[in-house]
């Protein structure tokens, strides 16, 4: 009897502490689903109205990964009124910031006006981006889009319409895009228009009227209205509509700054060379280059900078092609904003020797103008020589007489391997953390069972 009564206690006293470890687990559990949970639950509270159609969405670089809206407006009421006029959303947004962007597909009718404006609260940041805010990019697909408001279902274009113009719209200048990629409202050489910023939600005076300004659907009045302005038109607000509607719009959800960041980049140059006796000729180069970026204010130096044609050989007409920083210079360049995207442009002063030129080093008292539209750095994107063509002569040559001409020049680059972004804590970081909490207790659990 008391041996049974004993091996009873033991028995209780086991299953008490197996009922305590797996409590244990459960609360492990339990904090990371909340956890994961917290990471899952920001959102975007949205009052947005536009002249005709959208829709829109949040996600990575290369596109979002759902749509919210479809919203096609026929009616002036259907624009302005507080009853029936601009929409209200809260929707899921991603739980971090970095590396996410909020993009808007617009389109409109052939009369009158075109145009959107709105607010999206992000929970995450606590902070409200507004219409017209410079950040604010612009894409024309050069697809067509016309609301359906002779009825039936809209004409909004499918989010995977919407993620392949994304994916030409980052092609840029090599991109089917009408614009030929991302623009803000500075006009870039190798683009095609500028995204228009018209009037605030103020008054009724301008081209639009005043949108709802009280109430759950409320527009700040410090929001503006914004389309594509293609060709420098004095008002793209009114008709006719640009080329290339459908409009992608985009903004990141977070403030990214232009900080000080020296970077190596990988470069491949394409160009051509008017030489007096060959003619135009094509050559192409690879290599690297080191610079900094930094803000309005700040220098943009070049350090280094090598591309010649050795890995691809020869090159018609040109022999093997070399060109680098001409020391007598200092190359620089200029950051227009405090925060990305933002358009960086560079003035090169490069020396280049040629096989076919007798190997001479060849100089020119003029830069060679580059830009292109960024989103970080250290950049991947594809700068495009800008102004007049640039004459090199000789070194050491007195007269100063013109060997050959660069006549274009785009070149593509992308951080060199060891200088590219350090990828932060995703969501799927934290389904990992969980499986991984998850295991642990349970290795723990069974390795007490085994010993017991």
């Amino acid at each position: 009897m008391r041996a049974r009564k004993a091996v009873r206690m033991i028995d209780a006293r086991c299953g008490k502490q197996r009922r305590i470890r797996w409590v244990a687990a459960g609360a492990w559990l339990a904090i990371a689903l909340a956890a994961f949970a917290q990471a899952q639950a920001a959102t975007v509270d949205a009052k947005v109205t536009a002249d005709n159609g959208y829709s829109f969405g949040f996600g990575p670089a290369s596109g979002p990964l759902s749509l919210t809206g479809n919203v096609e407006n026929c009616l002036a009421g259907d624009i302005f009124n507080c009853s029936g006029g601009p929409e209200s959303y809260t929707v899921s947004a991603p739980a971090s910031c970095s590396n996410q962007w909020m993009f808007f597909a617009t389109y409109a009718d052939n009369t009158t006006t075109q145009g959107w404006i709105g607010q999206f609260l992000y929970s995450a940041t606590n902070k409200t981006l507004l219409t017209g805010d410079p950040a604010w990019q612009v894409c024309a697909t050069g697809t067509d889009k016309t609301p359906n408001c002779a009825g039936g279902p809209v004409n909004n274009p499918t989010l995977q319409e919407v993620d392949a113009a994304v994916v030409e719209c980052n092609k840029g200048t090599s991109g089917s895009s009408y614009s030929k990629g991302w623009t803000g409202t500075t006009q870039i050489t190798s683009q095609t228009g500028v995204l228009a910023v018209g009037e605030d939600n103020t008054s009724a005076a301008g081209d639009f009227g005043l949108v709802c300004s009280t109430g759950p659907t409320a527009i700040s009045s410090s929001a503006k209205w914004m389309w594509y302005n293609p060709d420098n038109r004095p008002d793209p607000f009114v008709a006719p509509p640009p080329p290339g509607e459908f409009l992608l719009f985009r903004i990141p959800m977070c403030s990214n700054p232009v900080v000080p960041t020296d970077c190596t980049v990988s470069k491949v140059g394409r160009g051509k060379m008017m030489v007096p006796s060959l003619g135009i000729v094509p050559f192409s180069v690879t290599g690297t280059a080191t610079t900094r970026i930094a803000a309005t204010g700040n220098p943009n130096l070049f350090a280094t900078t090598m591309l010649s044609t050795s890995e691809f050989g020869t090159v018609s007409g040109l022999g093997d092609v070399t060109i680098s920083l001409d020391p007598r210079f200092t190359s620089t360049g200029t950051v227009p904003s405090s925060s990305y995207p933002t358009l960086h442009q560079h003035s090169v002063h490069a020396q280049i020797v040629c096989r076919a030129l007798g190997s001479r080093t060849l100089v020119s008292d003029d830069a060679i103008a580059l830009e292109a539209p960024i989103d970080n750095g250290p950049p991947t994107a594809t700068y495009v020589k800008t102004g007049n063509p640039v004459a090199f002569y000789a070194l050491g040559d007195a007269s100063k007489t013109t060997v050959a001409t660069l006549t274009e020049f785009t070149v593509d680059v992308q951080p060199s391997i060891g200088d590219a972004a350090v990828p932060t804590l995703s969501q799927w970081g934290v389904v990992v953390l969980v499986l991984l909490m998850f295991g642990v207790s349970f290795v723990l659990l069974k390795r007490k069972r085994l010993v017991m």
